[in-house]
């Protein structure tokens, strides 16, 4: 076989094989590929967890209480909170903020490193006097019913009782330890929270609610 011929032989087989791609198979059934897919790279940008949260969240991002939803502070912003209260900021993380202008402080939420089985981390940054009883029962709202998380869980350094101290009271259970989790030398507890076990999205009477259900105040705190 000559050079021609089998280039005639390539350029056949070629024409035959585009009948057997998505392409072919669809302008032979009558139907542009570009009514199938977007041709433009531009059509193709991947919105992040968080920018999805955001679109989802923001026609219902109402002042809750006293406090304001934030939702708009930047990735590197919230990177830098996080890195400098001596934590790490996990993979697809998605967050909110919720400030009280009348006492000029707020709180960050932070959840990041989904499981497969629908858990994530949670890292909060909170001033004094901020995390109160309506602000979890949002946070939990925001957790379990806007992200379908089923569990959230936080990692407490074992040297800060106060840290703990407001996860008991904010009805996370203590799960255990994971020795040498922060830095490669402090042990962490472990606290979770499911959402099927979370008290504060089942109806509650007003006289079940105490006291003992607010977290006690603090200062600049990380958990």
């Amino acid at each position: 076989m000559s050079a021609a011929d089998a280039s005639g032989e390539a350029d056949r087989a070629d024409q035959a094989d585009e009948g057997m791609t998505l392409e072919g198979i669809l302008r032979e059934a009558g139907v542009d590929p570009r009514d199938v897919w977007p041709q433009a790279p531009t059509e193709l940008a991947v919105q992040s967890r968080h920018e999805r949260m955001v679109q989802a969240l923001r026609p219902y991002a109402q002042p809750t209480g006293r406090a304001v939803v934030e939702l708009d502070d930047r990735p590197e912003q919230v990177g830098a909170w996080v890195n400098g209260a001596g934590r790490a900021l996990g993979y697809e993380p998605t967050w909110a903020r919720f400030v009280r202008p009348d006492l000029g402080r707020g709180a960050l939420f932070v959840l990041h490193s989904p499981h497969p089985d629908n858990e994530a981390e949670l890292i909060v940054l909170a001033e004094k006097g901020v995390l109160t009883r309506s602000l979890i029962v949002d946070v939990c709202r925001w957790a379990f019913f806007g992200l379908g998380l089923c569990r959230v869980v936080v990692r407490i350094p074992a040297d800060r009782p106060d840290l703990s101290d407001l996860a008991r009271r904010a009805r996370f259970r203590f799960e255990g330890t994971a020795r040498r989790f922060f830095r490669g030398a402090i042990d962490a507890q472990v606290w979770a929270m499911t959402g099927p076990d979370c008290p504060w999205l089942a109806p509650r009477s007003s006289a079940a609610a105490t006291a003992a259900d607010v977290p006690a105040s603090s200062s600049m705190k990380v958990h």
